[in-house]
């Protein structure tokens, strides 16, 4: 069984904002910087397009 909103916070995100991406980060509790680093760190770069260059 999952715990917490799973996609509704993004779906409601995109409500707003027109560029809207993320996901449920597996093997994760509430403190996802802090609990998966390298996940958040490869989503920055790859959002702010650091992977072309």
């Amino acid at each position: 069984m999952g715990r917490g909103r799973g996609e509704a916070a993004i779906e409601s995100w995109r409500r707003v904002a027109d560029d809207v991406r993320g996901g449920v980060v597996e093997g994760c509790g509430h403190w996802i910087p802090e609990e998966r680093p390298d996940w958040v760190a490869a989503e920055l770069r790859a959002f702010f397009g650091a992977e072309a260059a």
